[in-house]
């Protein structure tokens, strides 16, 4: 009877320990992007994706993943050693064709559904890439998150939004009936302005992400507040980010807009035309409370700081429990590689994915892994 019950204990142990993995490792304080030497050595990643925005990623259980390729209208799978094995859809506009795919997920375990953004649908496949439907929407579809029974959440934007009122719905959409239901209504209102100025760093975005197998959450950068619903759209509760908020001042906008290749003359020529036209300039208040939104594996809800309120090039994120306990602050140690896209890291199981650029490669950009726990 001892001996079962020390089993047990060594057993309860283990699993805990495997359970910590991943916040063990984000309490050390330091995520060093080192990549996997073995992971997808042979793929040419900056022939196959072209474009920034191509930075959405769905695994199976088996580890491949799928991944869309904006500028080509085409879904790319690879293996759990980053070799491409299939590819399906080609730009255009007829059925199984893509414009501008923006993200795919895995449904149900049998779909993978893509936002067809250019198209305004949504284009379902089965897992080995054969086209099975498209359910048209009338508005524009900023991000997709599979559910579950058909259903997928949405992030679009109201047709009657404008460049300074921009008015996003977070939608629950049935892909067998094409039925809807509004889950919450988000508004970013910026200040109108003489001088047309496009800056996404200021303005609001809204985020989604599934957590475990039924709840997703939906923020909005602008909002402190965290939310999450069942899978039939049902609010189950809420918490506020601890994060303190910003002000926007001139000093951000000239930092944000001088890029660190210009030299010191044309930097203070550029900070004197800023100067010159502050009584036409017009900016938010406030800014964002972080830059990105994630999930891992176990369902911690990662938000990165946002670094500009600060004027600094740091890659750092806060790490929440679902119930909005703050855990953890990590930093990205971006030492030998820098990430192309660094808030939007995607995180499955031990591994974060994401896309670096070597930094004597002259701009050669590839897929890593990176192991962060063991």
């Amino acid at each position: 009877m001892k001996k079962i019950l020390v089993f047990i204990g060594a057993l309860l142990i283990l699993c805990s320990g495997l359970c910590a993995d991943l916040l063990t490792a984000y309490k050390k304080g330091e995520i060093k992007l080192v990549p996997d030497p073995n992971f997808g050595t042979k793929t040419e990643w900056d022939m196959l994706f072209r474009a920034e925005q191509d930075k959405s990623l769905t695994f199976l259980p088996d580890g491949s993943f799928f991944r869309t390729a904006s500028k080509d209208g085409k879904v790319y799978k690879f293996n759990d050693k980053g070799e491409k094995i299939a590819e399906f859809g080609r730009k255009g506009q007829g059925p199984g064709d893509l414009q501008n795919p923006l993200g795919v997920d895995i449904l149900d375990a049998r779909y993978v559904v893509v936002n067809d953004s250019g198209n305004q649908r949504i284009s379902i496949f089965d897992l080995g890439g054969k086209y099975v439907n498209a359910v048209k929407a009338d508005y524009q579809i900023f991000c997709l998150v599979a559910l579950q029974d058909n259903k997928v959440v949405l992030v679009t934007q109201d047709q009657k939004s404008t460049f300074w009122v921009k008015q996003y719905r977070v939608l629950i959409k049935d892909l067998e009936t094409a039925g809807e239901k509004e889950v919450a209504t988000l508004t970013d209102e910026k200040p109108q302005s003489p001088i047309f100025i496009k800056l996404d760093q200021f303005d609001g975005t809204v985020h989604i992400a599934r957590i475990g197998k039924d709840k997703f959450l939906a923020a909005y950068s602008k909002s402190p507040e965290v939310t999450l619903y069942s899978f039939s759209g049902e609010k189950l509760s809420s918490f506020n980010v601890g994060i303190e908020r910003q002000k926007i001042s001139r000093d951000h906008l000239i930092y944000l807009m001088q890029p660190e290749s210009m030299s010191k003359t044309d930097r203070e020529g550029y900070e004197k035309v800023i100067v010159a036209n502050k009584d036409r300039i017009r900016l938010s208040e406030y800014h964002q409370y972080y830059l990105g939104l994630t999930v891992d594996s176990e369902s911690h809800i990662l938000l990165y700081l946002n670094s500009l309120a600060k004027k600094t090039r740091e890659v750092a994120f806060q790490v929440y429990s679902k119930d909005g306990d703050l855990l953890a602050t990590t930093k990205v140690n971006q030492a030998e590689y820098k990430a192309v896209n660094p808030y939007s890291m995607c995180f499955y199981k031990k591994f974060v994915f994401t896309t670096l650029e070597k930094k004597d490669a002259e701009g050669t950009q590839f897929l890593a892994r990176i192991k962060i726990a063991d």
